[in-house]
């Protein structure tokens, strides 16, 4: 019954967040200014992206050996994945400062930006680290707070009459965060994580998680790096019209994916690897399942965005949304095909197949760039950002599909025979 009361908790609180970060972008979409709105997506696109660069999924392997490690060796654990950090840090950071030089981003955004990558990374592996030493609920609670929570302080300032702009936007941003860092060190306290940063590194133990760790994230930063490279290419080539309103767009269709995450594949992928481990003979009926509720709820989800779209745009009330919502629409379309390709990952992922997905993640980044800069000439008519988005998502459904199809053959065929 706990367990059961702790999941519904656990679903209510991503619902929550969800909602918060939709409440969120309709709320700058209507109240910040069309570049700023536009900054605001660049910001948030390259914090996320950074956080996989600085972090190097390193976590995968610290926390696997958390879960295997005494309460001795607990802290000494930590301390080996914080030195790495410290060493990644030391790296990504200056390697970031080329968007500012580029003049993608203004320098008055310097110090709130890189502020937000260290705390939003730190709070990250925190949230990750309770949920090893068994606190989910804190876990989830953070994580809400500096997800989507600070969106209603951010609400509440307009309602006391403040003019909102971007810099009171990303320093709310950070308030929440250094309130989630706080938090997160007082948990971590009482739960005896000490940190020290000043033991000997052992070398030996980090090259072996690099090692397991690195192709997962080289696949991982190709997906975000397409995620965040078509912000950067539209910057680069339209005026601030244009990025403002695909920022917008984006993160309308990116909830498509967040709330099949939340709903289906979170719920759905254990049980598949649980069939696939034991041999069960059950994977066929769960896959075939899985594809029906993807597919009703894709349904769902895009009639429910036709009919709303209007209304919603009304509400914002700025015409620069009515002019580019075919954007909407085709943005919809690359996360429905996203969505579709992630059933495929997971049959890869229960078969222990890592290498077809790294390979299918980095291929389709290729193909995005490639497309991008062989219809350099249609990009100035702002289309050609979405070929390349629709080729490169229909090549990583395809290719992953055509790969669980025959590798799952080849494993029905090894217990069958």
């Amino acid at each position: 019954m706990k367990k059961h009361l702790l999941s519904i908790f656990n679903l209510a609180v991503r619902g929550l967040n969800l909602a918060s970060k939709f409440i969120l972008i309709v709320f700058l979409a209507k109240f910040l200014t069309v570049a700023e709105l536009g900054l605001y997506g660049l910001i948030a696109a390259t914090i996320n992206f950074a956080m996989y660069f600085i972090g190097l999924d390193f976590y995968v392997y610290s926390n696997r050996e958390l879960l295997k490690s005494s309460d001795t060796q607990r802290n000494t654990i930590v301390s080996s994945h914080a030195q790495l950090l410290c060493f990644a840090y030391l790296f990504a950071l200056p390697t970031l400062s080329i968007i500012f030089f580029k003049d993608f981003l203004s320098l008055e955004y310097l110090i709130p930006f890189y502020g937000l990558i260290i705390l939003e990374h730190l709070n990250q592996e925190f949230t990750r680290l309770l949920i090893v030493l068994k606190k989910p609920i804190s876990s989830n609670l953070l994580l809400f707070v500096r997800s989507g929570g600070w969106s209603f302080i951010i609400i509440l300032m307009h309602f006391l009459h403040v003019n909102l702009t971007l810099m009171d936007v990303l320093n709310v941003w950070i308030i929440a965060e250094v309130l989630c860092f706080v938090l997160s060190i007082i948990l971590l306290y009482r739960e005896q994580v000490r940190l020290y940063l000043f033991q000997q590194v052992n070398w030996s133990w980090i090259w072996k998680g690099l090692k397991i760790c690195l192709p997962f994230m080289l696949g991982t930063l190709a997906v975000r790096a397409i995620f965040t490279g078509d912000r950067y290419i539209l910057e680069y080539f339209y005026d601030a019209n244009i990025l403002a309103a695909y920022v917008f767009f984006a993160s309308l269709a990116a909830a498509t994916m967040s709330f099949m995450d939340a709903a289906v594949f979170s719920f759905d992928y254990p049980e598949l690897v649980r069939s696939m481990n034991t041999r069960d003979n059950k994977h066929r009926e769960l896959i075939k399942k899985l594809y029906k509720k993807v597919a009703f709820l894709l349904v769902l989800i895009n009639f429910s965005a036709y009919i709303f779209i209007d209304l919603l745009l009304k509400l914002i009330g700025k015409d620069i949304f009515n002019s580019y919502l075919n954007y909407f629409y085709l943005l919809m379309l690359v996360q429905v095909l996203y969505a579709f390709s992630m059933i495929p990952h997971y049959i890869l992922y229960a078969l222990d197949a890592d290498k077809p997905i790294i390979v299918t993640q980095i291929s389709s980044l290729v193909i995005f760039l490639l497309f991008c800069f062989g219809l350099i000439g249609l990009l100035r008519e702002d289309y050609g950002i979405f070929v390349a988005l629709l080729v490169s998502f229909s090549f990583l459904f395809l290719s992953k599909y055509i790969y669980s199809w025959r590798l799952l053959k080849r494993y029905e065929h090894s217990y069958s025979s």
